[in-house]
């Protein structure tokens, strides 16, 4: 009887802290959804897919996607025989296991065989932790590196034959999505409204897309997962992609910008405009601004001259750098917007969104907190900007196998599943500025799409549970 009325004190404590913590999220979020619709003189109304989406953008429908040469499952000895071969062009010392990459279980049959960890939540080692932390910076560099190359022109076939070559030749890692259940790609790419799951294509991506790139890879015997969205077209005219440097046996993380003088100068890795998260303080990140600028597309110099001066100095955090984009001002006098810039403004937005969504549930995350803390907190970010959260699909445990237990509810659920160092999961919020209602393909089995066409945005963090928090085991290293 003791014991059952100490368990059922810790539920109600449990219940009470998530309810506060929530409740500061919501308030936060309510106050940056409204700082952003004032900032661009926008009225947004709630699970609603804009007009500017249905006269701009064309429905998403199946789409010829090849399969080349590089990407034809090879037996075990031709691909060391790649390995050795392209060792020999240049110095390993990035990466000495290159040679010795040993693929999934499943690269070869498509077949996932059966585990325990499906039903049962493991606590991994400190060494397991180690080797999460290196396969999801891994995905992360490659993550960033397709990122890069989402141009108005260039086909999502094309960056995953990018996203191929970066894991296997510069990093010796294996593309977990290859093969998967007889995934024929090596990235996931969702475009506008598409949720998860899209098979990159031959179709070129336009001025106006919203693109998720999902880069997963299998390194040291473990899985490394994350997600990012973008919006092509949105980004500053004198950023041009990053390299892949096959000299180092590694990504150049670093990406190239040209001067007046058309030289090229160096970005540091961490500058906003190189790297989607930033190294941050996460007690503070349910609040825009801590994480990658709080800006999350690629063009951080948007709002300058979008604001009147008195505006300007009122606000008590101005961003740092500010001059209108040549390609999407509006005009701030006569408060109206275009329809092709409230493309750029309302995807802007739904991006920030979820964005924020993931980062406060981040800061949830620690040792005696719950998994219904981690998907209260999300809705509550959903419900504070007037978009929904996809239900269907979840964040998960990972580790030496891809999709384990725990499945992570990015939605208001009672999940009571208490927090424990050791525990390593993925986030991953989906959010959808219409209904959250998808369904799948029946052409392809992959491919999820909204009911309603509206756009979706996805980020996504692998996360460890430590002995006084977390750590985010997929930031840039």
């Amino acid at each position: 009887s003791s014991s059952s009325s100490s368990s059922f004190s810790s539920q109600q404590r449990l219940y009470h802290d998530d309810k506060s913590i929530v409740s500061k999220i919501h308030q936060s979020s309510v106050q940056n959804a409204k700082e952003f619709d004032e900032r661009h003189s926008y009225a947004h109304v709630p699970l609603t897919v804009h007009p500017s989406v249905r006269q701009w953008m064309q429905p998403i429908r199946p789409h010829q996607y090849a399969v080349t040469p590089s990407q034809f499952l090879l037996p075990p000895s031709h691909l060391e025989m790649e390995n050795i071969h392209d060792n020999q062009n240049h110095n390993d010392n990035h990466n000495p296991n290159r040679r010795n990459m040993i693929p999934p279980p499943y690269a070869y049959t498509g077949y996932v065989p059966p585990t325990a960890d499906r039903d049962r939540i493991r606590l991994h080692h400190p060494e397991t932790v180690d080797k999460l932390r290196e396969a999801g910076r891994i995905a992360r560099q490659v993550l960033d590196l397709a990122c890069s190359h989402a141009l108005a022109g260039i086909t999502t076939d094309e960056i995953d034959q990018l996203v191929h070559e970066a894991l296997l030749h510069d990093y010796g890692a294996y593309p977990s999505p290859l093969n998967y259940m007889g995934f024929p790609k090596s990235v996931c790419s969702s475009v506008n409204e598409v949720v998860c799951h899209g098979i990159p294509d031959m179709r070129p991506l336009s001025d106006g897309d919203i693109v998720s790139f999902d880069v997963s890879c299998y390194f040291g015997g473990v899985h490394g997962d994350n997600c990012a969205t973008i919006i092509v077209g949105d980004y500053d005219s004198d950023i041009v992609p990053m390299q892949s440097s096959k000299s180092s046996g590694r990504c150049d993380t670093n990406i190239l910008q040209k001067n007046d003088n058309n030289d090229e100068k160096k970005i540091n890795e961490y500058s906003s405009t190189s790297s989607f998260f930033l190294p941050v303080d996460y007690s503070k990140a349910n609040q825009v601004g801590h994480d990658w600028k709080g800006i999350p597309y690629k063009n951080t110099n948007f709002f300058k001259n979008n604001v009147n001066d008195k505006d300007d100095k009122d606000q008590s955090h101005p961003h740092p750098h500010h001059h209108p984009h040549p390609h999407h001002h509006y005009d701030q006098k006569n408060n109206q917007n275009s329809s092709k810039e409230l493309l750029y403004i309302t995807a802007r937005r739904l991006n920030q969104a979820t964005l924020e969504s993931l980062n406060a549930a981040i800061s949830t995350c620690h040792p005696g907190s719950s998994l219904s803390t981690i998907g209260n907190a999300i809705h509550a970010v959903a419900d504070a900007y007037g978009y929904d959260t996809v239900q269907k699909y979840r964040g998960h445990g990972i580790g030496h196998d891809f999709h384990t237990a725990p499945f992570v509810k990015h939605f208001r659920n009672w999940d009571d599943i208490i927090l424990r160092p050791g525990m390593v999961f993925t986030i991953e919020p989906m959010l959808t500025e219409g209904c959250q209602d998808c369904i799948e393909w029946e052409s392809d089995g992959w491919t999820v799409v909204t009911k309603d066409g509206g756009r979706c945005a996805q980020f996504e963090h692998m996360v460890s549970i430590t002995e006084d928090g977390c750590e985010i085991l997929t930031l840039p290293s």
